[in-house]
């Protein structure tokens, strides 16, 4: 399986169990949604870690993720899931906060968002494409001195679906239409090897946007993913919590990330397909 690793419980009951837990999820990412863009506040990875880590650790390393799936509704071999983001200490995250801001109001945006820049839409409506390479090359350079580890797991959806059923399901605890979990447990494993050098104690902490496609399904199996690790790295994964893309900026440099990854991936398998054929 063509798999993207970068070194830079139980099933719903039913349909409308499911969808009743999307619908509460959604409810206060909305809520924060709104309360963000009125307040123009943003949270610092010290009072994420406050909440995540245990009260021993003095590290306090996060692993900020996001989800991408593209198009989900297409028949084209090259479907693409992927799971990627940045790992560091929240010293790491709160120096980077500001300076990923700063960097935002020079340009005049508020928030950035990868699928506006793309549609030009939002904030950057009528931008020209130049201005868009100029701030994406502006915020590079914010993540490139941040000093951030990275991971990230792809994988072609064609290859997952060609998967046995009695396979996928035990790749994703029980959810063989959900790959986000396939590769999200693969970014469990890189974090806490990331993890590796530091005092035995530490553990390293998982955060998701609230509205991210992964978002409950990793909650309800997240101690399942933990369980499929082996014991050293199972010991360094601590807690997984959600946070909105808005108030929480390091979740706006993982979206930008994982966005490259998908591509690279897509790219790879795009090549390979066409060299066979």
């Amino acid at each position: 399986m063509a798999n993207f690793l970068s070194d830079r419980k139980v099933r719903d009951a039913s349909a409308r169990t499911k969808g009743e837990e999307h619908a509460s999820a959604r409810r206060p990412a909305e809520a924060r949604k709104t309360a963000s863009t009125s307040d123009e506040v943003w949270r610092s990875a010290a009072g994420i870690s406050k909440i995540l880590h245990p009260l021993s650790n003095r590290v306090k390393m996060l692993a900020v993720l996001v989800t991408r799936l593209r198009d989900v509704n297409a028949e084209h071999a090259t479907r693409v899931c992927a799971v990627a983001g940045y790992v560091g200490t929240q010293e790491q995250w709160d120096q980077f906060a500001p300076r990923w801001k700063m960097t935002l109001e020079a340009a005049g945006v508020k928030a950035f968002c990868l699928a506006d820049i793309e549609s030009g839409s939002g904030e950057f409506a009528g931008w020209t494409e130049d201005r868009k390479v100029e701030l994406l090359e502006k915020l590079v350079k914010v993540i490139d001195g941040s000093g951030f580890e990275v991971i990230g797991s792809a994988l072609s959806l064609a290859e997952f679906e060609a998967l046995s059923p009695a396979d996928r399901i035990s790749l994703t605890c029980g959810r063989p239409d959900d790959p986000h979990l396939l590769c999200f447990n693969h970014c469990l494993v890189e974090a806490a090897r990331r993890a590796a050098p530091l005092p035995r104690e530490e553990k390293v902490c998982f955060v998701f946007d609230w509205e991210d496609e992964i978002g409950s399904a990793g909650l309800w199996h997240f101690d399942e993913l933990k369980n499929l690790t082996s014991e050293p790295i199972r010991e360094r994964l601590g807690a997984l919590g959600f946070e909105s893309r808005l108030e929480f900026l390091p979740l706006q440099a993982a979206d930008l990330l994982v966005y490259e990854c998908s591509q690279h991936t897509e790219n790879v398998y795009c090549r390979t397909t066409l060299s066979v054929h």
